[in-house]
């Protein structure tokens, strides 16, 4: 129980470290390499807009003109953060269904734990989804930076977003893992308890069958072929000699 319960714990914490690398503008920041050091603007570039911060503390953030105009990259991990977001919502709801401290399914055990399992796995999914466009986006800021070819995309480092994005879809996955662990043996009984049950009525159906073929061939063979060739019921030819019957008897000289 303590075990599911942190892994709810840990999915809930991964699903709003989802929820804020998704409005937080910090996935690339503006790298100052080179002769020329321009310090009084700072550029963050988010998933939905950019931010420009002056020296003095001033920022102002613009949203994108043109989704169609954004690269592919970043059209992917909206995406791909907005489809973690929404598996985690749904792995949340499924964790209270199936949350044994919850009245829901309470008489209907099986079934409240395949829900605590669906839980699980949709937290793994929701870490999978959430890990994979922060990736991307930093190979292709890294790839950025390291390009000799001009570009007129401005260079940038790693921002606070992506490294959030990464320890959120490892809370995510490690939480799935344990809400979806091994249930109790008492749990685990009842989740088989209909498979095993089907199975033994399956074979007594069976035994009862093969018992029932053996009678009627018993049953409907001849009486001799019952025990063996014929001999065992068969009724005797030969009968002893009664001792009167002997005959007389042969003297000799």
């Amino acid at each position: 129980m303590r075990t599911q319960l942190a892994g709810v714990l840990l999915g809930l914490l991964g699903s709003l470290g989802t929820g804020l690398i998704c409005g937080l503008p910090a996935w690339k920041v503006s790298a100052f390499v080179g002769s020329d050091i321009v310090t009084s603007q700072v550029f963050w570039e988010g998933l939905w807009m950019n931010c420009v911060i002056q020296s003095t503390g001033h920022a102002q953030c613009k949203a994108y003109d043109s989704v169609l105009a954004l690269p592919r990259d970043l059209q992917a991990s909206r995406a791909l953060v907005c489809a973690s977001l929404a598996v985690g919502a749904l792995a949340l709801a499924l964790s209270v269904v199936g949350a044994r401290c919850t009245s829901f399914l309470r008489h209907d055990w099986p079934t409240k734990n395949k829900v605590g399992l669906s839980a699980g796995a949709a937290f793994v999914a929701a870490g999978v989804l959430c890990v994979v466009p922060v990736s991307l986006s930093a190979h292709a800021i890294v790839a950025g930076f390291f390009d000799p070819l001009p570009s007129e995309e401005r260079r940038g480092e790693l921002g606070a977003s992506i490294y959030v994005g990464w320890t959120s879809g490892a809370l995510l996955i490690v939480g799935g893992a344990l809400r979806g662990g091994r249930p109790s043996p008492r749990r685990f009984r009842a989740l088989i308890a209909p498979f095993v049950q089907t199975r033994r009525a399956h074979v007594r159906k069976d035994q009862k069958e093969a018992g029932g073929r053996e009678y009627a061939a018993v049953q409907g063979a001849p009486s001799g072929h019952a025990f063996g060739h014929g001999c065992g019921n068969a009724p005797s030819t030969l009968r002893p000699q009664a001792r009167g019957d002997e005959g007389p008897e042969l003297s000799f000289g």
